[in-house]
């Protein structure tokens, strides 16, 4: 709870729920966006409710004058690199070591204009 209270708390933090089992917290601050955190439940993960949260989130960083979102995800999540791959994030850097489990951040970037409208 606290954590989610300090996301949303920063300057320009939004979000988004989904009924289906998933939450997309992000924010916006002079032209860059940036996604804080976004979750699917377990049993409802590779359903599209990921893809959905995050266009959601990069429709609404468009609204409030974004021009490109970012965001970190472990080397290791291949499923949720795929997701943002499809979605026009590509690589810009790397965080070492950045999980607790010892694992490599990617930092992608997309230029939220590219979303298709829904």
């Amino acid at each position: 709870e606290d954590a989610i209270a300090l996301q949303f708390g920063l300057p320009g933090a939004f979000g988004f729920l989904h009924e289906g089992g998933g939450f997309v917290i992000a924010r916006v601050v002079a032209d860059d966006a940036e996604v804080l955190t976004i979750a699917v439940h377990p049993e409802v993960q590779r359903t599209g409710i990921g893809r959905e949260l995050l266009r959601r989130a990069m429709a609404e960083a468009a609204n409030r004058g974004g021009s490109a979102i970012f965001l970190e995800v472990s080397a290791h999540n291949l499923h949720a690199r795929q997701m943002y791959a499809a979605a026009g994030f590509s690589a810009v850097g790397k965080r070492v070591r950045y999980y607790g489990d010892g694992s490599d951040a990617i930092i992608l970037r997309a230029l939220v204009n590219n979303i298709e409208p829904r």
